[in-house]
């Protein structure tokens, strides 16, 4: 579906923020039913500097494409949780 939301979430082997934040994002992402992929960022490396990704834990909320939404580093899962309430009632 073109106009599905998808949440990617880029982390890295030896990054604790990312270990810790990875289950709270997949469990935002079920609760709002989004389809949540994570990308090891070592396996990523081209299409993360595509997308000026240059730390780590990040994610990125995109529509059909278009992102919607970016945070990278410290995840604000407040705001997080407030963008895809609305983007899933829309």
């Amino acid at each position: 579906m073109a106009n599905r939301l998808e949440l990617t979430f880029y982390y890295g082997n030896d990054c604790g923020v990312c270990a810790a934040d990875q289950p709270r994002v997949q469990a935002l992402a079920d609760q709002y039913q989004v389809n949540m992929v994570s990308k090891f960022i070592g396996d990523h490396l081209a299409e993360a500097s595509q997308l000026l990704i240059f730390t780590i834990p990040a994610l990125i909320l995109r529509r059909g494409g278009s992102e919607l939404f970016r945070q990278v580093r410290i995840i604000d899962f407040h705001q997080l949780e407030m963008v895809l309430q609305k983007e899933t009632r829309e």
